[in-house]
């Protein structure tokens, strides 16, 4: 993969600097939907000195993986963080790779590390023994289709376009049934009566 300083683990946070600081990425933030939110009342917050911030820091475009997982399915999950209102580090069961913007659009990159037949790759290179887990240079020797910058571009735009297309309608449809539902308890109750 086309990167800066290759993957690195994050901060080992330990409980009781837990609460207050910098917003910290886990691994719970990788199964947000794709691009990491931090501004989510769930992701937590941990103390960490300036030298730990600089180490484990977390810029625009960092792509993540999880290191370790109870089931399979879960090894390698990657997301990336498209937009940081604040300071923000990574903990230690979660793995940064920082793309080369020069050379990969890092949302192409994250797009790809999604798709099935990197997950095959993936999945076929855990280790199983209590936990599945996975190695960097398992992750970092992955090959990937590389067309040009101007391609990538083209790419993520629609994928984004669609997926974003996507999300409307399911939040449209949620809508539908809630008033579907709502609608159905009034008439049960009586408060609507049909003629």
């Amino acid at each position: 993969m086309s990167s800066i300083d290759g993957l690195k683990n994050g901060y080992f946070k330990k409980p009781e600097l837990v609460g207050s600081g910098y917003k910290l990425i886990n691994v719970s933030e990788l199964y947000q939907d794709y691009g990491i939110d931090i501004t989510l009342e769930s992701v937590e917050r941990v103390d960490a000195n300036i030298k730990n911030y600089k180490k484990y820091m977390v810029e625009p475009g960092d792509l993540f993986f999880t290191r370790s997982s109870l089931v399979p399915s879960g090894i390698a999950k990657c997301n990336i963080a498209r937009s940081l209102p604040e300071p923000t580090v990574y903990e230690c069961h979660v793995m940064r790779l920082r793309p080369n913007q020069d050379l990969v659009n890092p949302d192409y990159l994250a797009l790809y590390c999604q798709t099935r037949p990197s997950r095959d790759y993936l999945m076929a290179r855990a280790k199983q023994v209590t936990m599945t887990t996975i190695a960097q240079p398992d992750i970092q020797n992955m090959p990937i289709p590389k067309p040009p910058n101007e391609e990538q571009n083209m790419i993520v735009q629609k994928i984004i376009k669609i997926s974003d297309m996507a999300r409307s309608e399911e939040k449209y449809m949620n809508k539908l049934v809630k008033q579907k539902i709502g609608l159905m308890q009034d008439l049960l109750i009586g408060k609507v009566i049909l003629n």
